[in-house]
């Protein structure tokens, strides 16, 4: 009598069998894996591009700059500055000078771009206008890679010295420290007119960093990275900076019209923001939030 085959009597695989599934699973996540990704990165983008539609439109944003061309010599400013009687944001558009063929490279997410600023070949020109003639209330807010810190690299500047008196303000790197710098110098009172706040940027090196400087005639200066605040100066005078017709640089010290670029490699700055009050902290975490990588 012929006895049935129990399919059960087998109760357990194989080595190659479970190397097989383990195979299997590998290619599918290897499949996957990128496309979920890339999916996450999307999303993250699409939810910043509908945030900056709304920051734009701050009546206090008189410059704002997302890189976006990828291509050219001119960096358009989207910043609206609603209810700002006589201001045109095309006047503010940035000129690219120098530019090299690798200026223009990837962004924050892979379909975002950005822009490599260097003082010896690309840096950018902000033209001066009474929309930003700003010398009280401030914010700067930007996000930079730098994959060296240790050399002199001027991320937003609008410093001048002359005949030894300091002369508006400047966000800049040197050595791998964080420099955020009022200078309030009229020429009748050098002394205590460089006021500052500085922070060691070494440890974010090679890294997406959000950073955020701002002044205000009652609370003095603050700076900020990654949302959290790292340096405060309460010492700032009422009056604010000094105002100069001067115009705005980034990647370069503030007088290359003088035929002297001085700075080094920066490395890449993918969004710019300027606004003419002191965000609050709540604010610059949202803005950090809705950017971050």
């Amino acid at each position: 009598m012929n006895k049935s085959k129990n399919i059960y009597s087998k109760t357990a695989f194989t080595l190659v069998e479970i190397l097989v599934v383990i195979l299997i699973i590998g290619t599918v996540l290897g499949i996957m894996l990128p496309t979920l990704y890339r999916a996450k990165q999307k999303g993250k983008y699409t939810r910043w591009f509908g945030y900056r539609s709304l920051l734009k439109k701050d009546s206090d944003c008189v410059l704002y700059y997302d890189f976006e061309e990828g291509q050219g010599t001119t960096i358009n400013n989207y910043a609206h500055a609603v209810g700002r009687k006589g201001y045109k944001k095309n006047d503010y558009n940035g000129e690219v000078l120098d530019i090299t063929d690798e200026a223009w490279q990837e962004g924050r997410w892979p379909m975002k771009k950005a822009l490599h600023l260097d003082a010896d070949a690309t840096y950018v020109k902000v033209p001066f206008g009474k929309g930003l003639r700003i010398f009280k209330d401030i914010t700067i807010m930007t996000w930079i890679k730098i994959d060296d810190v240790d050399a002199w690299q001027y991320l937003v500047d609008k410093w001048w010295w002359s005949g030894g008196h300091y002369r508006s303000w400047e966000l800049r790197i040197r050595n791998g420290t964080l420099y955020w710098r009022l200078g309030t110098d009229t020429g009748t009172d050098p002394g205590g007119a460089n006021r500052k706040i500085t922070y060691n940027f070494s440890p974010y090196e090679g890294e997406w960093t959000h950073i955020a400087a701002t002044f205000d005639t009652a609370g003095g200066m603050a700076l900020y990275v990654n949302a959290e605040e790292v340096g405060t100066n309460d010492t700032g005078p009422t009056d604010g900076a000094f105002s100069t017709t001067k115009p705005i640089y980034l990647g370069v010290a503030n007088n290359p019209e003088n035929g002297s670029p001085h700075g080094d490699d920066v490395g890449l700055m993918d969004e710019l923001v300027i606004f003419k009050r002191a965000l609050t902290i709540n604010e610059i975490k949202a803005h950090y939030n809705m950017g971050k990588p």
